[in-house]
């Protein structure tokens, strides 16, 4: 080729390049129009059609990216958005869409240092320094995210989204008034943003201006009429202002929206609940459990409904509810216990057998025995419940405690059904969990005795033993208090007795562990305090076996808002200081550690079989922040802490000088600082006053014999006697808490009066009840004062309705500064 051809050639060529240059471009530019137009399968198709052409188009495989990234796909968009960048390093937008992916993508910390990259390369990016602020937030790092906000701001002034996000940084550091002036600059830039208008509404909530707050709602829903979250936060403003009808109406419109939203339903359940109209709450609540099976909120609610309420007959569905709500971590099985019982007498079959056995017909030997266990067995809520909570049935306690008399005089397990062993070995977790309250006969103890002894020489000896002689004993004495019951973890046992083993062998050999590992922080020389010690190292109160009331953490700020306490005395720490003054075998510590937002809890109880209990149970939750010492309350005038929030429930009443203890724990809580109280009613304990007397008067001991023999005495009463109550109560059924309810060593009551003069001597302000259902009584009742803070109309309330505060006074209060 002569030199005239190569140089056509090579204007061919760059006409050529040209030509292919606008067509990539050509094409790039309909793709361009397509994403904006939101047609983005066109745009998609486009982009991909540019880099056959180019494969090294680094502005396609980042528009690609973007696309991925919305539509849900991130790992494929960090990987085309990172080829982008891979070919051209400078681009800052390039590194914005990263961060924008990795923030999908659950990964704050690298999406806010492609922002920060995206900033080097282009500070004048407001939108970088927009979402730089929202990872921030999303950290909890919201001082820097407020200065990044505003920076966007002064970047562009009328940029809508930031002042938006700067208001939803105020208002998660309180500061109302800063996140309502965002809000408003918002919406003078842009009138309809629906979510503006909620987040305003739900600020002035907080401010205490309902009106307003309900005009921002319905503003929100005008703009959006299928916004969920503000007809969710309309009903919840209107339920508090009484307006009930029309809250129900706002969560029946947001069903009619979204038919499959799990919330909707809780929501609306949870309201009728509270509206005391229990049959229709359940359904609502168990829709939403099926909608949304790991919701805790909502299993939350449906305890709290079961604590009240029975399902009925015990149907596929219903028995899917129980045991969901029997398994929840974040639920108490205590609390449905007597409504499983209730689904449970249900069952055909133990109905029948409850019915023969009040009847008379001994269940203890041959086909009798074998007949109850199978249906024990095929009743799936009956197994659950025997291993998880103490039964607080008269009419099942009588015939489980048949039951294990029958399991003694069985002398080849090959008679029994299958799964017999399972059935027994539930019932022994049961009567650990109890702690043995079921009374027994002279001949049991004789046959207890006897095979107790037989047991404790084959451990030594290193002999077999067949499970139905260890799963036998463990339905009378508690395994570990074998002698060598350690040897009883070297050995196979099958699967079924797996869940019996780790109750009676491990968690207590763990505990007598862990009792070393606990610091002495006072001494205890009282003699009250000393003999209250005794009873709780004999019985630690209470037994559980899992289910802590846990929610989303609330910083202490927070808190303060929702209590409408009184102005702090400087700034409200991030990291409170916790006193749980009496924490007995841990729930109310740990469920202290997890609901304020950074706590560091101090949890202090006489006794160490109680701390140990906690300290486990703590430990199984994996939580660091609780410190478990044992001393008295009387004590504590001696330690140097101060704490920003103390919580005794149940406690100061069982003390020789309840007031004086009480002021040590206000000497102990700062100016400003909030305190939850638990005092027994002299009113809503009369049943229970009456029962002390009958047990003096008769010479029942404080011991596990005459506790058993004092229950089963009590069972034997006619209905209608007055003593029978106590039969019904919770606390009956387990010899700790029956000890605690009717045999404690110490205990006071108190009157609203005596409370009220006890606060005025204090220094305290009477914030409010946290017992549940109360308050909704007391509006009822006194539609006129909103605050609920008067004691006297509290009084008029309980001695019209003197069982609801049948528990204890749950009561929030605050030091005066």
């Amino acid at each position: 080729m002569n030199r005239n051809q190569r140089r056509l050639a090579k204007k061919a060529n760059e006409g050529a390049n040209r030509d292919l240059s606008a067509s990539v471009q050509s094409i790039f530019a309909d793709a361009r129009r397509h994403y904006e137009a939101r047609r983005l399968d066109d745009a998609e198709r486009l982009y991909r059609k540019v880099l056959s052409v180019d494969s090294r188009h680094a502005d396609s495989l980042r528009m690609l990216g973007v696309i991925a990234s919305q539509a849900g796909r991130h790992d494929q968009a960090v990987d085309l958005i990172g080829k982008a960048i891979a070919l051209d390093g400078r681009n800052a937008a390039y590194h914005f869409s990263m961060g924008n992916a990795l923030r999908r993508l659950a990964r704050p910390d690298e999406a806010m240092a492609c922002f920060q990259k995206a900033i080097d390369l282009d500070p004048d990016s407001a939108e970088a320094h927009n979402n730089l602020g929202n990872a921030m937030k999303e950290r909890g790092r919201l001082d820097e995210a407020v200065a990044c906000f505003r920076k966007a701001i002064a970047i562009r002034p009328g940029y809508a989204e930031a002042h938006y996000n700067l208001g939803n940084a105020w208002q998660g550091q309180a500061r109302l008034e800063e996140a309502a002036a965002c809000y408003r600059r918002t919406l003078d830039i842009m009138p309809d943003c629906a979510e503006a208008h909620s987040n305003l509404g739900a600020v002035l909530r907080a401010q205490e201006r309902p009106d307003e707050a309900i005009a921002c709602f319905r503003k929100a829903i005008e703009c959006r009429p299928g916004y969920v979250e503000a007809h969710n936060n309309l009903g919840t403003i209107l339920r508090e202002q009484d307006m009930v009808e029309e809250a129900i109406a706002c969560f029946r419109r947001i069903i009619d929206v979204i038919p499959g939203s799990a919330t909707a339903h809780s929501d609306l359940g949870n309201l009728l609940m509270e509206q005391g109209r229990l049959d229709a709450a359940a359904p609502l609540l168990c829709r939403a459990a099926a909608l949304d099976p790991d919701d805790a909120v909502t299993w939350s609610r449906m305890a709290e409904l079961l604590s009240r309420y029975c399902l009925g007959d015990p149907s596929p569905d219903v028995t899917r509810v129980l045991l969901g709500t029997l398994d929840h971590p974040a639920t108490r099985a205590v609390d449905i216990a007597a409504s499983a019982a209730a689904t449970i007498r249900r069952d055909p079959a133990i109905r029948g057998l409850l019915t023969r056995f009040t009847g008379g017909e001994d269940l203890r030997h041959g086909a009798a025995l074998s007949e109850v266990l199978a249906a024990m067995g095929a009743n799936a809520v009956l197994l659950r419940l025997l291993e998880t909570a103490c039964i607080p049935d008269v009419a099942l306690e009588r015939l489980l405690t048949t039951v294990r008399a029958g399991l003694l005089d069985v002398g080849d397990a090959a008679l029994l059904p299958a799964g017999a062993i399972a059935v027994a070995a539930a019932l022994a977790a049961q009567c650990f969990i109890n702690e043995y309250a079921y009374i027994q006969a002279e001949e049991e103890e004789s046959k207890v005795a006897d095979l107790a002894e037989a047991m404790t020489c084959r451990l030594a000896q290193g002999q077999p033993i067949a499970p139905l002689d260890l799963v036998t004993l463990a339905c009378y004495r508690p395994l570990w208090r074998l002698e060598r019951a350690e040897n009883i973890l070297a050995r196979q046992w099958p699967e079924t007795l797996a869940t019996l083993i780790r109750l009676q062998v491990c968690e207590p050999l763990e505990e007598t562990r862990l009792r070393a590992t606990i610091p002495a922080l006072t001494p205890i020389s009282d003699g009250i305090s000393q003999a209250v010690r005794a009873q709780y190292e004999d019985n630690p109160y209470p037994r559980w076996i899992h289910g802590v009331a846990t929610a989303k953490p609330m910083s202490l700020e927070q808190c303060r808002v929702s209590l409408k306490a009184g102005p702090a005395v400087g700034p409200v720490p991030a990291r409170p200081e916790i006193l749980v003054a009496g924490c007995g075998t841990g729930r109310h510590s740990i469920e202290c550690a997890t609901r304020y937002a950074g706590a560091r809890v101090l949890a202090v109880d006489l006794s160490l079989s109680s701390l140990a209990y906690a300290k486990r149970k703590t430990a199984e939750l994996g939580l660091a922040n609780i410190d478990y010492q044992q001393g008295d309350i009387m004590e504590l005038c001696n330690v140097a802490r101060r704490f920003d929030v103390i919580e005794c429930s149940g406690v100061l009443h069982h003390m020789a000088d309840p007031i004086a203890g009480w002021r040590t724990l206000v000497d102990l809580l700062k100016p400003g600082g909030l305190m939850l109280i638990g005092l027994y009613s002299q009113l809503a304990r009369r049943h229970v006053v009456a029962a002390r007397a009958h047990i003096a008067a008769r010479g029942y001991g404080c011991g596990a014999a005459d506790i058993r023999r004092c229950r089963a005495d009590i069972m034997a009463l006619p209905a209608d006697a007055p003593l029978a109550t106590v039969a019904t109560m919770r606390n009956f059924f387990s010899l700790s808490e029956c000890r605690d309810l009717l045999f404690h060593i110490q205990e006071h009551r108190f009157t609203l009066p005596e409370i009220e003069t006890c606060l005025a001597q204090l220094g305290l302000e009477f914030l409010g009840f946290s017992n549940s259902g109360v308050s909704e009584r007391y509006r009822a009742r006194f539609p006129d004062e909103p605050t609920r803070r008067s004691l006297a109309n509290w009084q008029l309330l309980e001695t019209e309705s003197p069982d609801i505060f049948f528990g204890m006074y749950q009561f929030w209060v605050y030091k005066r500064a």
